[in-house]
């Protein structure tokens, strides 16, 4: 049951916690749109063109946003609470900081579940919906930027392309191109072909070359018939590249394994990171929540702010580990994806932990 003191501390963190995350990202948002924005003649662009694109945009930057005002609510709210002596006075009641902390607890586990739903069934469809529109408004190049060696499923193949030129709407031109099959356990064969086509919904592979592997031993090798198969795409979205926000979790882990089928570990490292990603940043959020709160009982006593200052410092610390650990330590393999992923928010736990136990 919810006593008065949970719903005293959940009202003295609501406001700064709405606020903070509502106002940080519309910073991230105007940061971008000015970038996006500054090199076409806005006057051109619809307005409904220009709100919906803010529509579509804004949830992708809650990742960076609900952590921060989690940290935000909590320090103020715990950093008033000391200033004006009423913790103290919960204290003197018998009233331990843990429980004091408890709804800290709540507040993260729930906004740490809506930054998991956001990232999982809001920000895909979003992003993709963003990138069309951002099209159509020629925000994007003129010429599509296309990512070399990325592997894509083609039922019942992995298929990688060298080069692809988009001719016409629904056409590509394929050229360097690599099918991987496995039909049985054990068996393996990988098909060359030096061009190829889509057409809507429809792939075409002139005159292949199959190597045959049996156990990884090479057997055979010998000329196919022209293969074709028919699966469609998004153009626009293949061209441009996955991208991880377009993608739920179990997508990102497919990408994963596709990736390491077609024999790129570094595609599969980095999706495998992102993967992780999206389950260690929500935790993070629980982690900042409380740590914040800790950090605002353990120096408010210096100055009202200083709990605050404290928390903003170790959430940008954090944030810079983090990327520096996900794009760079997990991406090329110095740790384990997951270990990488996960290493930043396991170190600021730890911490809180350490600091809670000298501040009880």
């Amino acid at each position: 049951m919810i006593s008065r003191l949970d719903r005293y501390v959940f009202r003295e963190m609501l406001v700064p916690l709405i606020a903070g995350t509502v106002i940080t990202a519309f910073l991230f948002l105007a940061n971008q749109l000015i970038g996006v924005f500054k090199d076409i003649d806005i006057a051109n662009v619809p307005p409904e063109a220009i709100a919906k694109f803010i529509i579509l945009t804004t949830p992708k930057w809650f990742k960076f946003t609900i952590p921060i005002g989690i940290a935000l609510g909590a320090a103020l709210a715990f950093s008033r609470l000391v200033r004006d002596g009423e913790l103290t006075a919960m204290r003197s009641a018998g009233i331990s900081i843990k429980r004091a902390l408890l709804t800290v607890w709540v507040v993260g586990i729930t906004f740490a579940g809506l930054f998991f739903y956001n990232a999982e069934r809001v920000v895909p469809v979003a992003a993709k919906e963003e990138l069309k529109l951002a099209s159509e408004l020629l925000i994007v190049a003129a010429t599509p930027r296309f990512e070399q060696n990325m592997p894509l499923k083609l039922t019942p193949y992995v298929a990688i392309f060298g080069e692809v030129e988009q001719s016409e709407p629904n056409t590509l031109v394929l050229r360097d191109i690599t099918l991987i099959e496995r039909p049985r356990p054990g068996q393996r064969m990988i098909y060359l072909a030096e061009s190829g086509m889509y057409k809507k919904g429809v792939w075409s592979f002139e005159k292949p070359h199959v190597w045959y592997f049996e156990n990884e031993a090479f057997v055979e090798m010998r000329d196919a018939k022209r293969i074709v198969i028919n699966q469609r795409i998004d153009i626009q979205e293949f061209m441009q590249g996955a991208r991880p926000d377009d993608a739920t979790a179990d997508e990102l882990w497919k990408r994963a394994e596709q990736a390491r089928l077609a024999g790129d570990p570094n595609g599969a490292r980095a999706n495998l990171v992102n993967f992780y990603e999206r389950f260690a940043l929500p935790a993070a959020c629980i982690i900042f929540g409380v740590m914040s709160a800790i950090l605002a009982v353990r120096f408010s006593k210096g100055s009202p702010f200083q709990g605050l200052l404290v928390s903003f410092v170790a959430i940008w610390l954090f944030f810079n580990v983090h990327i520096i650990a996900t794009t760079i330590i997990g991406k090329y393999g110095w740790l384990p994806p997951m270990v990488a992923t996960w290493s930043p928010v396991a170190f600021y736990a730890l911490v809180t932990v350490l600091v809670f136990r000298g501040l009880e």
